[in-house]
């Protein structure tokens, strides 16, 4: 396994923020050839993607973050375990 993406924030944030998770959600979609990452940004229509995407969560957080981060995956058509 690879991680693709990563976020630093500052000493104060708060942890399992909704709009941490979406970042570090985007940012590999991002890096994905076009083929692979059509259908999985924010309010795509799911037939246009065209392969399925799981996301993998780990480290002091709990795994798969806040909700909002699971609705986000939802907005992208990216499936998730809980």
């Amino acid at each position: 396994m690879v991680a693709l993406a990563a976020l630093l924030r500052p000493g104060n944030a708060g942890a399992n923020t909704v709009a941490d998770h979406v970042a570090v959600l985007d940012a590999p979609i991002a890096q994905l050839p076009g083929e692979i990452w059509a259908g999985h940004h924010g309010g795509d229509d799911s037939d246009e993607a065209g392969r399925p995407l799981v996301p993998s969560s780990s480290g002091p957080t709990r795994p798969g973050g806040p909700r909002g981060s699971l609705a986000a995956c939802r907005a992208r058509n990216v499936g998730f375990y809980v």
